[in-house]
């Protein structure tokens, strides 16, 4: 999940920083070009969503418990 993460986040900063529009397909970094990089952002967003909805799912018990554990003690 992490990797996908960064992966998300480096690609989503760097359009931040590369022109927009139709005309900005120029650039290229490493082997990837403006369209590659809008593929890669898209499918690991998709997939750190994925994993964070499994992540949250597999420690629901912990959270309802510990929830429960809180307030019990006020």
């Amino acid at each position: 999940m992490l990797v996908c993460f960064v992966i998300t986040t480096i690609s989503g900063t760097l359009f931040l920083f590369f022109p927009k529009g139709p005309r900005a397909d120029w650039y290229e970094i490493g082997s990837f070009n403006k369209g590659d990089l809008n593929d890669l952002h898209k499918y690991f967003g998709i997939l750190t969503i994925l994993l964070g909805l499994i992540h949250f799912l597999l420690h629901l018990k912990w959270m309802v418990t510990m929830t429960k554990n809180l307030l019990k003690k006020e």
